[in-house]
């Protein structure tokens, strides 16, 4: 929802959102707006920013070894039991999701996965259903490689942990469509277009039998 406060000179002199009620993302924005000058900004005000231009997506990790992770990824029917497209978390790292929007996950199911991934990762992608299918979000190039982010971008190490070994958080990963390995290949036999596969499912369980039986949203509500 967007609520706009047009003063009688018909400038705005404040812009309200709100967005997501009732689903997984909400917040708001509030604005004040004062001291107007009204004119063209000029070009310069449009060109992309050095962030923008120069460090986006960020460069691989200089890793061309291979690992096997342990991921965690939270979920419910009607979507499948599949990686494809889809943002998961080691312990640490889904539990720091688990406890900011465990209230939503509560009536889930809670899957841990094996899956076998080159080190040289990426910049973190969000992957979303967006309606009709689950889409990763980025160019091209950040969508070949499995992304890496500290849990919840609350740890520790260099650009938001994409290349730490440990962080106090955990870490989140991304596993895009377009950098899945074909059957059978193995990660990095294919550089710059193979960065995941094999992945196993070893046990799936009720999010409830950990959240609520287990104590983990009491927990959460301790710590947090």
């Amino acid at each position: 929802d967007l609520w706009i406060c047009i003063a009688p000179d018909g400038l705005p002199r404040e812009v309200n959102t709100s967005y997501g009620m009732g689903s997984i993302f909400t917040g708001y924005n509030w604005l004040r707006f004062s001291n107007f000058s009204v004119g063209s900004p000029g070009d310069a005000v449009f060109k992309p920013s050095n962030a923008c231009r120069d460090y986006y997506p960020r460069p691989q990790c200089d890793d061309v070894g291979v690992t096997t992770l342990d991921v965690y990824r939270i979920y419910g029917p009607p979507e499948p039991a599949s990686l494809d497209n889809r943002n998961v978390g080691d312990i640490l790292g889904d539990l720091a999701f688990i406890c900011t929007q465990a209230a939503t996950y509560a009536g889930k199911l809670i899957a841990h996965w094996k899956v076998n991934v080159s080190r040289a990762f990426g910049q973190y992608a969000l992957c979303n259903y967006d309606g009709k299918a689950n889409t990763c979000k980025g160019p091209p190039r950040q969508l070949l490689s499995v992304g890496k982010r500290s849990g919840q971008m609350m740890g520790t190490g260099a650009s938001n942990g994409q290349c730490s070994a440990v962080t106090d958080a955990g870490f989140q990963y991304s596993l895009p469509l377009p950098a899945k390995c074909p059957p059978g290949e193995m990660p990095g036999s294919s550089p710059g277009m193979c960065a995941w596969g094999e992945p196993v499912n070893v046990r799936t369980v009720r999010a409830s039998c950990l959240m609520t039986e287990r104590g983990l949203l009491a927990a959460c509500a301790r710590e947090i």
